[in-house]
């Protein structure tokens, strides 16, 4: 345990122990890290001792386990991106959908797409790619926000309207778009970016984002119709510029809040009529 722990000093604890309880190994630093039953044991005791009601709702459903507290145990799990998956193409019009969905983190997911489909009136979901954090181009778009000096997860609409007053400079799109690779931007982007105005930097941080759900959905609309779900999906500017001449549905609250609807969705398989 010494030698795990040395590993971990420089990571939040609560993702250790969250990732811990949804897998048998995790990785620091490319070094894989088995979790054995005694680290599983008293992953169960820290919980109960902290009562973060995320972690204990996460331990309860995946072991089968009740909250000793509560008495609780969720009927149902279902992943965050296939939640947002079930909101946009339950309630779409479509029969037969590709699903994109984009966020900051869901789980591990950044991005996803999934190929939807009813099979005897149920919904099928068969995921088709993914990006996995670090990399997350919802998260970047977060930064950005906190970096011009809005409030990051809240505020982005207010960056994605500032875009409008900056202009393009190749070096910044540049240095952005390689960062968006190399950087884990949920640490934040202040510090960054510092020759530049506030408005430039949005302009650019925008026109990236475009770009690479540009490349995405040029790519998975040959497939079929697109449905468009996650934070992301939030950005008007880019949806109506992606959108414009491709077949597409985005469900009207594609953020965290409406995939609760998505799971809720999950449990009947069924086609929601949306008025």
């Amino acid at each position: 345990m010494a030698d795990k722990d040395s590993n971990m000093d420089h990571l939040d604890q609560r993702v250790f122990k969250l990732a811990a309880m949804m897998d048998t190994s995790i990785r620091f630093n490319s070094t894989l890290v088995d979790i054995d039953e005694m680290e599983k044991n008293y992953l169960e005791i820290w919980l109960k001792k902290e009562r973060d009601p995320l972690l204990v709702t996460i331990l309860a459903t995946m072991t089968g386990a009740r909250d000793p507290e509560n008495n609780f145990r969720p009927d149902h799990y279902f992943s965050h991106h296939l939640s947002h998956a079930a909101a946009a193409f339950q309630c779409s019009p479509f029969d037969h959908a590709i699903a994109l969905i984009v966020d900051a983190i869901g789980e591990w997911d950044t991005i996803s797409t999934w190929e939807c489909s009813y099979i005897n009136g149920k919904a099928n979901y068969n995921k088709l790619d993914s990006i996995r954090y670090p990399t997350s181009l919802g998260l970047f778009y977060s930064a950005i926000t906190d970096r011009v000096g809005l409030k990051p997860m809240e505020d982005e609409y207010i960056t994605m309207g500032m875009a409008a007053f900056g202009k393009f400079n190749s070096k910044l799109y540049k240095e952005m778009r390689s960062q968006l690779i190399t950087t884990n931007f949920h640490r934040g982007a202040r510090g960054k970016y510092l020759d530049y105005s506030d408005e430039d930097i949005a302009y650019n941080a925008q026109h990236l984002t475009e770009a690479i759900l540009k490349s995405i959905v040029d790519k998975f609309s040959k497939l079929g119709p697109l449905v468009f779900g996650g934070g992301v999906a939030l950005n008007s500017v880019a949806n109506g510029k992606l959108f414009k001449h491709k077949k597409h549905y985005i469900f009207p609250n594609p953020g965290d809040a409406g995939s609760s609807l998505g799971a809720a969705a999950l449990v009947t398989r069924t086609k929601i009529d949306v008025p």
